[in-house]
């Protein structure tokens, strides 16, 4: 059977496009504006980036995925809500494109606080498009993450779709099956990053980690040995970062760019495994 073909909107550095990939899917095109992460989805994925998607051009795929901006419905953020012409109002252009390619399924992503400050206008667009879906909100944590970093993952299928997506599971443990970390930066390509050898002995005590110590040991094992937290002058690094958050090694930090980038550009990015778990069971939930 053919992989379902994506097209990600509000791509960054396309960790919910890593994600897909893991599951079996191919990111078919990209639409990115800011000028670093452009590069980094240049050299990663290799696919058209269409750019600003409020005024692209975009071609029939199987599903769309956006992780939008979440800026006006984060605890952190403006709490100004959903509203055309603001940041998290992109969620309007996202449906105009969901409503002209007819895609089987769609995939959102965002900060848990969506629920309370615009779920219910995404999910009256998507009904009012044909669709169906589950949503609920997912840690990173629960995959063993060092962070909790609550999220929001949002699955649809159109009622006219018959296929289903495959990545259903069941039962209430967390499956790993997805390695996404690599001991080498550029190892393999983006389908089949090399994994990392097991890492089953428990690195020697680290102090300056207190009490997180036992946290970051954990997600060594279901990735890949921890870089050094901070540099010389006692700043984390993006290396430490885009460990934390689940991406291969120089999935980022191979760039050629300031620190500040690219930890904005980490920040901002989806962990791929826990993606990976949310999806599957919203999947188990949709399709049953």
């Amino acid at each position: 059977m053919a992989p379902i073909t994506v097209g990600s909107l509000c791509s960054g550095c396309d960790g919910l496009g890593l994600a897909l990939e893991a599951l079996g899917c191919e990111v078919a095109w990209q639409a990115e504006t800011d000028p670093i992460a452009a590069i980094l989805l240049r050299d990663r994925f290799d696919v058209p980036n269409h750019g600003d998607l409020r005024t692209a051009a975009f071609t029939p795929v199987d599903l769309i995925a956006a992780g939008f901006p979440c800026q006006d419905v984060s605890d952190a953020g403006r709490r100004a809500g959903m509203r055309r012409g603001n940041r998290t109002g992109l969620w309007f252009d996202i449906a105009e494109i969901v409503g002209d390619l007819h895609p089987s399924w769609v995939v959102l992503e965002n900060v848990a606080q969506l629920a309370r400050r615009g779920l219910d206008q995404v999910t009256h667009d998507l009904a009012r498009l044909g669709y169906v879906g589950r949503w609920g909100t997912f840690t990173a944590a629960a995959v063993g993450a060092p962070h909790k970093r609550a999220r929001l993952f949002l699955l649809a299928s159109h009622t006219d779709s018959v296929r289903r997506t495959g990545w259903a599971h069941s039962g209430g443990a967390v499956q790993q099956t997805v390695r996404i970390g690599s001991d080498t930066a550029g190892s393999g390509t983006r389908h089949q990053w090399e994994p990392s050898p097991a890492y089953h002995q428990r690195v020697p005590p680290r102090d300056h980690l207190g009490k997180y110590e036992e946290a970051v040991v954990r997600w060594e094992h279901q990735t890949r040995p921890a870089p050094p937290l901070a540099d010389q002058w006692g700043r984390v690094i993006p290396e430490f970062t885009e460990w934390m958050m689940g991406l291969p090694p120089g999935w980022v930090t191979d760039l050629e760019a300031a620190r500040r980038p690219m930890l904005r550009i980490i920040g901002n990015s989806v962990v791929p495994q826990q993606a990976v778990h949310a999806l599957q069971r919203l999947s188990a939930l949709l399709e049953k």
